[in-house]
């Protein structure tokens, strides 16, 4: 097995690095669970990215041949022609199965990752209501864009440093590196997802590695710290989650032990371990693997709808190995071994090359995803998905609340009532209330906010909206309104799962709503609402490739799931309702049967997404405001 021609000499633990790097990441997404924090891979690679640049970059300067021109030609050699060929195949794969708002992501996704700006396409598109990662073919180019971003500002910064200020160039790059992770923490504290994707945050992951190319070379107790590094990057792997908070301090584990490894591993023993033929061999091909693995999951899970199963899992490693062996051999070897051309015609025609993917991308972009590809039955269960934005949105603010503003429901006529608070799901609700008020002949007004929960002092975990200042400013206008009668609406499970809440603990979750909804029914006519069924999947987009592909994968949840689920807020609700701090309603006799809850009736989808209700499912499960949108006479009568 030949190294690969590279400018700096050849260390193949480097590659069994690579291969620890890419394996982890591989199993994580496709889902087996032991490889629970397997997503840290790309860490690893951010330091080995690092190292190699650098070193390459300083033994051209060291020789007075620092180009940049040839840089990126090599860079181009690199990194272009597997991954045009991987977005090409991405977007014909995405034509031939994909729903038309599916081929606009898929569109978006490819112009921006042909522009090495994907990471912040993703960043934009986290919002509350995106997508699942699941139907992203190519989310997993974030990391790419860091890369390339990084290859566009540190040669200069190199370049001048190495010119200017010699002397000083590992005291800038640490400061470089402190300033990078200082903004990393900070940002942690306002958007995890610009920390996670933005190459300011990301930055001194890839400067660790740069001071690694420029370290004394003297390895004292080498076989101690390869072994710490090679503990710390297993311990990453195995004992974080999706719950675990990242990047931020949790990063540092990984970083700290692949840089370990990469400086220590020349004299240690266990250079041995990592240069073992199979994980070179896997490092060689880690390039090719990363880009294919992806969407390989992505296509097989949208053919199927439901997570993989074990066989298919299997299918999926087995299948991005063979396309990553025959990219490395028939791609990416030829084209970096090219001898004959001129770094110049290698830069233009990479840059012309990369542009084909973008043009495509952006012709299902402004072809609205081409949807007299798909049968109209699907094209019409796919749209149920624009009921909420289209419908609620307009009602969202986060200041500036007061009375006047805001959206009323009900009778236009009528004395206002009752106010509708909550998240999201009190929006999903307006429909069905607007019909109850309207049967009732009064009017409330609407206070949703995408993630807010209607409780006093619930600190959200990356949240972008300051629901504090919001419930405050809602009560406000409510209290000026003069309203005696609040209905409390939201997805309440959502918030007990772990890593939703800052503190950590789920059991404060149901603390918090005790505390807060009795002191509300200290001044109002409190009505708690349940939470509704929902479903698995994302429902609109699961019906349609269920009609698509003539699946019979179950949509609905069982009656049994959804009790279960629901069973800590029932419980919460009765002691409340015990205590006379509420009424409670609850739509899932509405919405389900003695079996199930069907996600889709009809062909037609109950939901929006997972759990918004549609606006026909809103209204025929409204009759449970009744009582609520009573005028308060008539309520008193009634008692």
């Amino acid at each position: 097995m030949k190294p690969p021609h590279t400018a700096i000499q050849y260390r193949p633990e480097v590659d069994g690095l690579r291969a620890i790097a890419v394996l982890p990441v591989l199993f994580f997404h496709a889902g087996l669970e032991i490889f629970s924090g397997g997503y840290v891979g790309v860490d690893i690679f951010f330091v080995i990215s690092g190292y190699l640049i650098t070193s390459i970059l300083l033994r051209d300067l060291e020789k007075d041949r620092f180009s940049l021109l040839t840089f990126y030609d090599r860079r181009i050699r690199r990194i272009f022609p597997a991954l045009i060929v991987v977005i090409l195949v991405t977007l014909a794969l995405a034509w031939a199965l994909m729903l038309p708002k599916d081929l606009v992501d898929t569109g978006q996704s490819a112009f921006a990752a042909s522009v090495f700006a994907s990471n912040i396409l993703f960043w934009f598109k986290t919002g509350y209501f995106a997508g699942p990662a699941e139907s992203k073919a190519l989310l997993h180019t974030w990391s790419l864009a860091v890369e390339e971003q990084f290859y566009v500002f540190f040669p200069l910064v190199l370049w001048a440093v190495y010119r200017f200020c010699r002397a000083y160039l590992m005291h800038i790059l640490v400061m470089l590196g402190i300033a990078s992770f200082a903004f990393c923490m900070a940002a942690m504290q306002y958007d995890e997802s610009f920390a996670f994707y933005m190459f300011p945050t990301r930055a001194w992951e890839l400067i660790i590695g740069c001071l690694l190319a420029i370290a004394p070379a003297r390895r004292p107790l080498a076989d101690l710290f390869t072994f710490i590094g090679l503990v710390l990057i297993g311990f990453s792997i195995f004992a974080y989650d999706g719950d675990t908070v990242f990047p931020g301090l949790a990063a540092i584990p990984p970083v700290l032990g692949t840089a370990l490894v990469i400086h220590f591993a020349p004299d240690a023993r266990l250079k041995h371990l990592l240069s073992w033929k199979p994980l070179v061999w896997t490092g060689l091909l880690s390039y090719s693997l990363y880009l294919w693995h992806w969407p390989v999951i992505v296509f097989l899970s949208y053919w199927t709808i439901r997570p993989l199963n074990g066989a298919e899992i299997a299918l999926a490693i087995v299948l991005s190995f063979v396309l990553a062996g025959l990219t490395w051999r028939f791609i990416e070897q030829p084209f970096r071994h090219l001898r004959d051309i001129k770094a110049a015609k290698i830069v233009i025609g990479g840059l012309a090359a990369s542009a084909i993917p973008a043009l495509v991308g952006l012709v299902f972009v402004y072809g609205s995803g081409m949807p007299n590809r798909v049968p109209a039955e699907a094209q019409i269960a796919a749209k149920a998905r624009l009921y909420y934005p289209t419908k609620i949105d307009s009602c969202t603010k986060m200041d500036g609340l007061t009375a006047a503003w805001m959206c009323r429901v009900g009778n236009p006529d009528a004395e206002l009532s009752f106010a509708l608070l909550g998240d999201s799901h009190a929006g999903s609700w307006r429909a069905g209330v607007d019909a109850s008020a309207n049967r009732n002949g009064t009017a409330g007004l609407l206070f949703t906010a995408n993630g807010c929960p209607p409780v006093t002092g619930a600190k959200l975990r990356n949240s972008t909206n300051d629901c504090d200042a919001y419930e405050r400013q809602a009560m406000a206008a409510i209290r000026e309104a003069g309203l005696t009668k609040i209905i409390l609406a939201a997805r309440w499970p959502i918030y007990e799962e772990p890593g939703k809440l800052q503190d950590g603990n789920p059991a404060n979750w149901l603390k918090l709503i005790e505390s807060s909804t009795n002191a509300l029914g200290q001044e109002f006519d409190v009505h708690f609402t349940l939470p509704v069924p929902g479903s698995k999947y994302n429902v609109p987009n699961a019906a349609a490739r269920k009609l698509m592909f003539s699946s019979d994968v179950e949509l609905s949840l069982s009656r049994e799931e959804v009790d279960a689920r629901d069973a800590n807020i029932r419980a919460l609700s009765d002691r409340l309702a015990a205590a006379g701090a509420v009424s409670v309603l609850d739509p899932v006799e509405l919405l389900c049967n003695d079996r199930i809850c069907p996600a889709v009736i009809d062909n037609v989808p109950q939901y929006t997404d997972e759990t918004h209700l549609v606006e026909d499912a809103s209204i025929r499960a409204g009759v449970i405001f009744d009582q609520a949108t009573t005028a308060a006479e008539e309520s008193a009568a009634v008692q």
